[in-house]
């Protein structure tokens, strides 16, 4: 009897745990679709407030909301800098400013907007990209690095020596520019290396090596930069 009860219970709790199984298989496919149409109204959100930057009663609003949404506005944001009409183009660089250093995708446009025709977009455009800090620029400025001017990269070794710990990021595309064929190129990353500090140890190896490079500049450049990290 006691058997019998036992296998009961155990068959009573196969079959509930089957069917748990089966209901979060049939609810798994509606939860991504959830997931999905959520996503996908709050772009059409931004869109819609994108558009409310056009209107001078809905505008404030629409500035208040889309800072709130913060990073995934910018792309959206970004666009609406191309728009004819300047209020929104100085109401995006406003919303861009509030969200900040995590609006840095937009980097690039910030710096086209700087020659843009009206005035007060341009005045937004310079406070938009003080908000960012510092940090947020060197992903673009090591692009730089591989430019094939000249001027260009030797420019964007000395902005990210400037930068010095700001610049931490760049160590690994710095160190991947210590056997450039350019001497004078070797010598500019290896003074931004030694400007960034401590937090460039991982190219010590490295800059151990170019001390047995065969340009004196070089050595010396890296003696000093092994001294400053």
């Amino acid at each position: 009897m006691l058997v019998t009860r036992f296998t009961h219970k155990l068959r009573l709790k196969v079959i509930v745990s089957q069917i748990a199984i089966a209901l979060i298989c049939i609810s798994s496919p509606l939860v991504i679709i959830n997931t999905t149409s959520a996503q996908s109204l709050s772009q059409t959100q931004i869109r819609s407030y994108i558009q409310r930057l056009k209107n001078p009663q809905q505008r404030t609003a629409a500035i208040d909301y889309l800072a709130t949404v913060g990073k995934p506005a910018v792309p959206a944001l970004i666009a609406a800098l191309q728009d004819s009409d300047p209020q929104v183009r100085t109401s995006a660089l406003v919303i861009i400013a509030k969200i900040g250093p995590n609006a840095a995708q937009a980097i690039p446009a910030l710096m086209r907007a700087i020659d843009d025709k009206d005035a007060t977009v341009r005045s937004h455009a310079v406070q938009a990209i003080a908000k960012m800090g510092r940090q947020a620029y060197v992903p673009y400025i090591v692009v730089g690095l591989d430019s094939k001017n000249q001027q260009e990269r030797y420019g964007a070794a000395h902005i990210l020596r400037a930068m010095g710990k700001d610049a931490a990021s760049a160590v690994p595309a710095l160190m991947k520019k210590l056997e450039d064929k350019d001497a004078w190129m070797r010598v500019s990353v290896i003074s931004a290396l030694g400007s960034i500090g401590q937090a460039a140890t991982p190219a010590v190896p490295a800059l151990v090596t170019r001390l047995q490079d065969t340009d004196q500049t070089v050595r010396h450049s890296a003696a000093y930069a092994l001294g400053d990290i």
